[in-house]
């Protein structure tokens, strides 16, 4: 029974990403082969102390599925939805089966 589940997980997932995910890619910094996703992007407002006053900026972090972008580190550029990204952070698992 699980096999059917996990085929219909996988099936949904896929769904989803491409009915609602935008264009990503990456190119390693160690030289192999560039690669593509479909990603969810969300751009959160981000709270800022500058000095004695703040600001309010936006901070885009993006979801995909973990079999995709596979070792893309902190520091690395990214294109999402055709515009180029510095990775600020260390891809992590949100432990959500995907």
């Amino acid at each position: 029974m699980s096999d059917g589940l996990d085929s219909w997980l996988s099936e949904d997932i896929d769904i989803y990403f491409s009915d609602f995910g935008v264009a990503a890619s990456w190119t390693p910094r160690n030289g192999d082969a560039l690669q593509t996703a479909k990603v969810i992007e969300d751009a959160a407002d981000e709270e800022m102390s500058i000095g004695a006053s703040g600001a309010v900026g936006r901070r885009l972090q993006i979801t995909y599925p973990s079999t995709k972008l596979v070792g893309m580190e902190k520091g690395e550029g990214i294109s999402v939805n055709g515009i180029d990204y510095i990775v600020r952070d260390t891809p992590m698992a949100i432990d959500d089966g995907a």
